[in-house]
Order: structure tokens, then C-alpha cells, then sequence
């Protein structure tokens, strides 16, 4: 970089470069974005994870973009569970299956079947109201006609 050039931020977030008093304006070559004028003030970052090596989009960047998103999650399960707690909601505890018997941790406060037991029962239910249902068809059959 020359010295009689320097870098200046706008409203419109875009980098201007000014030599010997003479704005080059957004519409020429010399026009630069924003997250070019962090890596030439700051340069390539290590990420505070896994030391990795990366180019930083902002100054306050700390994670290179892998890690960002896996920080990201663990932030949102995290600020998702403080929003449970405000709210009033509970954690659902493990209940034993009502089929197998086994520990399962369920999905839903209604949840009765764990995860293979479920399309079982779920069949079983349908018999049983299929079952009910033509029962009771045959019924109202006989009932109209004695």
C-alpha cells in the first residue's frame, strides 16, 4: 500500500480509496467491500477451536467458519433451553415403554412407545379400531334391518 493512499468506510458499507485528495467513487475499479479492508488491517486469524488458520470477515471474529457454525448451534440448544426454563416448560424425563418396557427418553409429553415399538402399537391401535368399527356397522345393519 502507497502512502498517499488510505482507505475510508462509507454509509454504504463499501471501502474508498483516496490518493492526493481525489475521491475514486463507488462506481470505479477502486471500489473495494468491506470485508477486503478487515484482512489487510487485521490479517489471516487462528481459530480459538482448532487453531486452524483463516481469513476473518469482521475484527471480532474468532472462529474460522466450520467452527462458527457448529458454536452457533450449541449457542441457539443453549439460549433455546434458557427460553424453556423462563417460559415455564419442563424437560422430558426417560419413561419406560408401555410395550417393551425399556428407558426411552420421549419426543413429546404424550409419547407412550419408544421409536421401535412405535409402528407395532401403531398397527395394533388400528386393528383394534378397525375391529371396533365394522362391529359396530354390523350392528346398526341389524338394528335397521330386523
Amino acid at each position: 500500500m502507497q502512502s498517499n493512499v488510505f482507505r475510508w468506510k462509507s454509509k454504504n458499507n463499501f471501502t474508498h480509496l483516496h490518493c492526493a485528495n481525489k475521491k475514486f467513487g463507488s462506481l470505479n475499479n477502486f471500489s473495494i467491500q468491506a470485508t477486503d479492508r478487515y484482512v489487510d488491517l487485521v490479517g489471516d486469524k487462528e481459530c480459538a477451536v482448532c487453531g486452524t488458520m483463516f481469513r476473518p470477515t469482521s475484527n471480532a471474529a474468532k472462529y474460522c467458519p466450520t467452527c462458527c457454525e457448529v458454536k452457533e448451534q450449541e449457542n441457539n440448544a443453549k439460549q433455546n433451553e434458557r427460553r424453556m426454563i423462563q417460559r415455564g416448560g419442563r424437560k422430558l424425563l426417560p419413561k419406560p415403554c408401555e410395550c417393551c418396557s425399556v428407558d426411552f427418553t420421549p419426543k413429546s409429553h404424550n409419547a407412550r412407545f419408544c421409536t421401535d415399538c412405535y409402528p407395532i402399537a401403531k398397527a395394533n391401535a388400528y386393528k383394534q379400531w378397525s375391529k371396533e368399527y365394522y362391529q359396530q356397522k354390523k350392528e346398526q345393519k341389524a338394528a335397521l334391518n330386523p
